[in-house]
Formats: C-alpha cells, structure tokens, sequence
C-alpha cells in the first residue's frame, strides 16, 4: 500500500547520517543533521555534520542529538520551515523549542518524558506498572560494591550498570570476587548503580515499539549481539542485531515478548509518550522465562536496517514507515490495524567498533573510494566510514555493516570475517 500523497520533507537530526534512509518509505528527507559524516558532495539532502565542521569523530554516543542541535541550530530552524515536520534521533529540549518557534511538526516524546524515562530506576518502575515481570534488581551506592562479595549471592557474577546509559557503555560484567568488586567501584563515575544476577545461559531480544496516539505498535524482533570480541573489546558492548535468528526462537517466547511490549507501550501511552522506542528482553535459556531488562526512550541503532530489510521483504509499508506515515497524517488507524510483523527478516548488522586507544584516520585509497562513507565487502553494505582527515578515537564506531544472514554460518563468525577488512579502511593518525 502506497502513501496517500507523495512523500512529505521532513528534517532528519542524528548522531548517523546514514540512518536518515529509514525515513524514505514514507517520508522525503530533505536536509539532514549529524554527528558523523553523509557522503561527501551531497547536495539533496542538504547535510551537515559535526565530522565535517571538527575534523573528529567522537567516542561512541559522545556526541549527541543536543551538540548537533547546539552547532546548527539556525540552519536545523531554515530547513524546518520547509518542512511539516523534524525527526531527531532523540529528543532535544533546545530542538523543542526551535521548532516550536517556526510551527513545524516535531516526532518524538517530549525532551522531560525521555530524560525521566532515560533513567534505568524509572524503567523499572514502568515495567512494574505495565505488571510485567521484571530481574530483581539491587540500587546501590557504587562505593559499597565490594559488599556484595560478603553476602549471600545466588551467582559467581553480577551485572553492574550506572543508572543513565545505552548501547552497553555503562554496563559491566563482573565477578563476585571483593577485589574486582572494589576496583570497579573506584572506576565508576557515579553515586548510585543497578546490580542484578548474571544469567550465563541466556540472550537478548530486541524490539521496537511505537505509540500513535492510544495505538501501540510492535516491530519485528531480532536477536541482540552482544561483546563480540572481533567487534569490540568491552564484553557487554552492543555490536549488532540478528533479525534471521529469530526463525530459531520458540513461538512461545515470541507471542510471550510481544504481550510484554504491548503492556510496556500501554504504560507509556499513559504517561503521554508519543514516537517509537526499544525494549531489550532476557530471555533464559533452559526455562524460556523472559524478562524486560532496558528501555531506550527513542529510535535505536538497529532502526534503519529494519526499515530496509522490511522493505526488501515487500513490507507496504513496514513498522518504520507505517509509523513516519501516520506521525504526518499519511497513514491512520486502518493501516495500523492492518499491519503484521514478520516472525524473521534474513538481515544481520554488525557494529564495529576502533578497538585501540591510539587514534586512527582513513586509510586513502589510489581512487576516490576514500571519499565516500559508504561500501561494500563481499555481500556486505557498510555505512559510517570516516572520511580522510577525521582522527576517530579509542571507541569510536569504524563501520557498521549489514548483510545477508545465510552467507556465514553465525553473526560472529561474519564479524571474524569482516573485521580486517573493516580495519584496512584506517591506519593509525600521526
């Protein structure tokens, strides 16, 4: 099913240029506004990019949707004129404000809801109202870590995360031992952390939800990856999705983890949320019990490759598009209605990230390859190579790449692969 008119320009705001493309189903991205570069020479969309205006790339996640919006506020403010509406990644309270000055719309919860919910305890408690079954959790202060080694534990090792993270920075696997304890307590930066049981015979689902008004809205799901040594080197770090895997997944657990999405999007709903999110489910192994464990206030890193994958499945229109579709009036409740997520889309993503603390930049090539963010290895898509002349540091994302499930016999035996070739596009900076 087509739109009911043609595409409408929206303003597209984030820390990846690329991830613009999950917008172009339904909608028409016109200028784009990022933390890491678009391809060089783009004239339609505009784009710009603190990669471009800084010569750096940043740590992962370090350079947010607020930096972006703080270096090209006036020109975010032009291109929304032009517009009906602005997507950000996540919301900005700066961002509310500008657009609220020109009257254009503006996609997303508002910057006080997803700051709350950014919150791990608060998620807590939204699973808790959702009357979803949830790991007990211990809140702490992180100096008193080492004491968990003195007490009656039910495992040799705990998970340890500070209250305002994602993307696994923040997260930490660490034994009981009351030496490790102590030395993550000094490391941490924080007052207060969340400490619950490590299940070793477990994995992580992922999904997106969307709220429309009352309307909840629930993605296909994929199989989270998780500290691939070839990707990065922290053991809790997010290094992808597996949207194949889920084929493998009982349907028990699938029906299961889509009740539970529902009761979350429904709680959110009730707290005024508006605009997508992503709920990470654990599932144990042996019993197939399933619990939410993280709730990511906005779009995620594993947005854009669902969009397409469901795209290239025939999807009309996908989870992604339906939802750009209906926050602009293209779409309404019948297509919602209508919409069925496919049990398994046959894409893989991995994220690679720079695995050293000496910075690198681009390798430069003999032809202009070096001058492009985009492209391919084997049967492998990448998006956000650097561009030459951008030193990327310790921890910084290399490249991202998708490609098609069957071609290695598991996601970590792709990023075995993958991973020199994604290496050979840098070299270490002087």
């Amino acid at each position: 099913m087509t739109p009911k008119t043609e595409r409408p320009n929206v303003v597209w705001i984030g820390p990846r240029a690329a991830d613009a493309a999950m917008l172009s189903g339904s909608l028409r991205p016109v200028a784009i506004f990022s933390a890491d570069a678009a391809e060089r020479g783009m004239t339609d969309p505009v784009t710009r990019s603190l990669e471009m205006r800084t010569g750096l790339r940043r740590r992962w996640g370090a350079a947010s949707v607020a930096d972006v919006v703080a270096t090209f506020a006036s020109e975010i403010q032009e291109a929304a004129r032009r517009s009906v509406a602005v997507v950000p990644y996540a919301m900005d309270r700066a961002l509310q404000e500008l657009v609220g000055e020109v009257r254009s719309g503006l996609v997303g919860p508002t910057w006080e809801l997803q700051m709350w919910l950014d919150d791990k305890r608060h998620a807590l408690r939204v699973f808790d109202d959702a009357r979803v079954r949830r790991l007990p959790y211990r809140i702490m202060s992180a100096k008193q870590l080492s004491t968990l080694a003195l007490s009656r534990r039910t495992a040799d090792r705990f998970v340890v995360q500070i209250p305002r993270a994602s993307g696994g920075k923040g997260t930490y696997f660490v034994s009981a031992a009351a030496t490790e304890l102590a030395d993550l307590a000094s490391r941490l930066d924080t007052t207060d952390v969340l400490v619950s049981d490590y299940r070793k015979e477990s994995y992580s689902l992922n999904v997106h939800l969307a709220v429309m008004q009352r309307d909840v809205l629930v993605s296909p799901m994929s199989v989270q990856l998780i500290g691939i040594p070839e990707c990065s080197l922290h053991p809790a770090a997010y290094c992808g999705n597996d949207f194949a895997a889920m084929q493998d997944i009982p349907g028990e657990v699938i029906a299961r983890a889509q009740e539970a999405t529902t009761r979350v999007g429904t709680m959110l709903a009730n707290l005024g949320y508006q605009g997508v999110a992503g709920l990470d489910l654990l599932v144990i192994r042996e019993t197939n019990e399933l619990f939410p464990v993280d709730l990511n206030p906005r779009f995620q890193a594993s947005t854009k490759a669902l969009a397409e994958a469901e795209r290239a499945a025939g999807a009309d229109p996908g989870f992604v598009d339906l939802v750009g579709g209906v926050a602009v009036g293209i779409y309404g409740r019948d297509e919602v209605a209508r919409y069925v997520a496919p049990r398994a889309l046959p894409i893989v993503q991995l994220v690679f990230y720079h695995r050293s603390v000496t910075a690198v930049h681009r390798r430069r090539g003999r032809d202009d390859s070096d001058g492009h963010t985009t492209g391919t290895v084997g049967g492998w898509f990448l998006t956000g190579l650097a561009l030459p002349g951008v030193r990327v540091c310790g921890g910084a994302v290399l490249a991202t790449a998708t490609g098609p499930s069957g071609e290695y016999a598991s996601p970590e035996s792709a990023a075995k692969a993958l991973n020199g070739t994604v290496e050979a596009f840098y070299e270490h900076a002087a």
